[in-house]
């Protein structure tokens, strides 16, 4: 009897352990913060795939649902057809997502913080291939964007997601992103992507801004080109691109570019021609090449696009406050490339450093002599109106005396100000003798290279003829 009296007890913890384990027998419903309002709040939502789902509120009159705190390691399809259809504005938090499903009806989604390392949309690839066909000019774009059939996403199974935010995650690639074609602001910075295709952008008329900040890219495909009609803002900052080509982007709207903070030597382009619109431009802390860097800069100012950073120390000579190297060579440059090429360049980069060289010179030298000129001129005028009072102690007044020490103030900051440039000067002739023996070691070397080659090609052509 005592056993069996221990079984009774044991039984209910039992069937608790289990009603736990596959996520509760009866769940408590989930409410929403504010019931009368439009926007959902839910806090604690979790949720494990495969199952059973927590028992949401009714969302039929809700249009946005905030689920602020949880765990849902897997946002399935199953779980986001439990939100219902009325919903389209989605806010996620941190719930430890990995895996993120995009329902065709929503038109806003953020989930930043997150470990997304997938998105999983529904299989468009049909009617993504009918809009990939080829767009000849931006005329045929922009009737497009006008002729674009205002279908309800339910029924032609299109996305209408117009915002998506999901910085600070993990992804990796972005090639689902190529369904959202009515996207008008695409945010993707802080992830793990190394590797991007333009063309995941093709057919998104509407896109404003673009942001894939503080990713880990590395090169940038374009094949054929790229129309982009309503962009405004790209942003590429903080990458590791060695290389960029943008020859083939057409941007009319485009004001704003960011491409600080890469590994950058130079573009395919100097005049920027296809950004008509560009305004603010932002390309400190990369590699640049002095000599492509001068031209493209010169270019720049005649279209009054202004450069919205700069570079706080160079190693180098800085060019509009921007450091570049009179030696630099792409990543993916061959070392034995065209070596006719690179000299030729070298060559030209030391008539350019000679030309600002000399112009810094003469900057220096005016301003030594109007400051000297200056100072003596002050002087000359100071002692002839002292000089009368000179002879007779008395008659020298307290506001001579007083005109007298501001004029030796002024002359103790002038004399500062010409040290100032005497440490300007020699900082200069420092840095201009490091870039002259660099070149110089540089043209060295690809003469070297040169020799190398010739003596290796000479004696394959014997090694050939012994045979």
């Amino acid at each position: 009897m005592i056993a069996s009296g221990s079984n009774m007890w044991l039984l209910p913890s039992i069937v608790i352990f289990w009603c736990l384990s596959v996520v509760a027998c009866t769940d408590s419903p989930l409410k929403c913060r504010h019931a009368a309002s439009k926007n959902c709040i839910l806090q604690n939502v979790n949720y494990v795939q495969y199952q059973r789902l927590p028992q949401l509120p009714n969302l039929a009159d809700k249009h946005t649902l905030q689920i602020r705190s949880g765990n849902i390691v897997r946002f399935s399809k199953e779980f986001s057809d439990s939100l219902g259809v009325g919903v389209t504005k989605i806010l996620l938090g941190r719930l430890e997502i990995k895996s993120l499903y995009v329902k065709p009806t929503w038109r806003y989604l953020s989930a930043e913080s997150n470990k997304i390392e997938e998105l999983i949309v529904d299989d468009l690839d049909e009617k993504l291939a009918q809009a990939d066909e080829p767009q000849e000019d931006v005329e045929s774009v922009t009737e497009a964007i006008e002729e674009e059939p205002r279908e309800n996403s339910a029924e032609s199974g299109v996305y209408e997601i117009q915002y998506l935010s999901l910085k600070d995650n993990q992804l990796r690639s972005i090639r689902e992103v190529s369904a959202f074609r009515k996207l008008k602001e695409l945010l993707l910075d802080r992830n793990q992507i190394d590797y991007l295709e333009m063309d995941t952008f093709r057919g998104m008329n509407l896109l404003k801004r673009l942001s894939l900040a503080e990713n880990k890219l590395t090169h940038i495909v374009t094949s054929g080109g790229i129309v982009l009609p309503t962009m405004e803002f790209l942003s590429l900052r903080s990458n590791q691109l060695p290389y960029l080509s943008v020859k083939n982007w057409t941007m009319l709207q485009l004001t704003d570019l960011e491409l600080s903070h890469n590994q950058l030597v130079t573009l395919d382009v100097e005049n920027f021609d296809q950004f008509v619109s560009l305004e603010n431009l932002a390309m400190a802390s990369n590699r640049w090449y002095c000599f492509w860097l001068n031209k493209a800069l010169n270019k720049l100012a005649l279209k009054y696009i202004t450069l919205s950073d700069h570079d706080e120390e160079c190693s180098a000579m800085p060019i509009e406050g921007i450091c570049c190297s009179m030696t630099g060579v792409a990543e993916d440059q061959s070392t034995f490339g065209n070596l006719f090429d690179r000299i030729n360049n070298l060559n030209n980069a030391q008539a350019l450093m000679q030309k600002q060289t000399e112009l810094k010179v003469k900057q220096f030298e005016d301003g030594w002599k109007q400051t000297f000129n200056r100072l003596q001129d002050t002087v000359k005028a100071r002692l002839k109106k002292l000089e009368p009072a000179s002879r007779d102690t008395e008659k020298i007044m307290q506001s001579d005396v007083n005109r007298m020490l501001d004029d030796l103030d002024d002359l103790n900051h002038s004399l500062d100000t010409l040290k100032s440039l005497g440490k300007e000067h020699a900082e200069f002739e420092r840095k201009f003798t490091k870039m002259h023996y660099m070149v110089i070691e540089a043209k060295n070397n690809l003469f070297s290279a040169m020799r190398n080659a010739s003596k290796l090609k000479q004696e394959m052509e014997n090694f050939e003829q012994e045979i």
